[in-house]
């Protein structure tokens, strides 16, 4: 990948790792939360962390469903938020006309989103920061973002 254009995801990616560490995981989850579109959707992206690519976008609105380790409720409970979403846009896109919105269930099974579950636990349930989990990502802008800041430069 060529260096000198910004990445999309950048810094609402920095923002999110740097709110998370000057508060705290749970003042995040309550910030970050699935009805805050505001801050989710620029995080709807496939951005790279310990355990692949991940969208964060639906890794944060199924964060409340993985406490305590419970990888298989937020599985469940990714797999039945992801379909009701794809089933509500194809609706939409048939009431609007808008082919755009489609019936894309081929999404559910994304790997980016399949990861939401995974990484959501991983960082709800285990000491591990938003800084460590997506260290590649933050690797990933400084090689190829036109800011060269890693996400976690202000992380101590």
């Amino acid at each position: 990948m060529s260096t000198g254009h910004t990445i999309r995801w950048c810094q609402p990616m920095r923002d999110f790792v740097l709110y998370e560490a000057a508060n705290g995981k749970t003042l995040t989850l309550l910030k970050y939360n699935p009805l805050n579109h505001d801050l989710l959707i620029p995080l709807n992206h496939d951005i790279p962390s310990l355990y692949g690519v991940v969208d964060v976008d639906w890794m944060l609105r199924i964060a409340p469903a993985c406490g305590s380790g419970n990888i298989v409720g937020g599985t469940v409970t990714y797999f039945g938020a992801k379909t009701f979403w794809n089933t509500v846009r194809g609706i939409g896109g048939l009431v609007t006309g808008d082919s755009s919105m489609r019936f894309g269930y081929g999404s559910v099974f994304d790997t980016a989103n399949r990861n939401a579950p995974r990484v959501a636990t991983a960082w709800v349930s285990w000491p591990l920061t938003l800084a460590q989990i997506f260290r590649p990502a933050s690797e990933h802008v400084q090689r190829n973002c036109s800011c060269r800041t890693p996400l976690t430069a202000a992380v101590s």
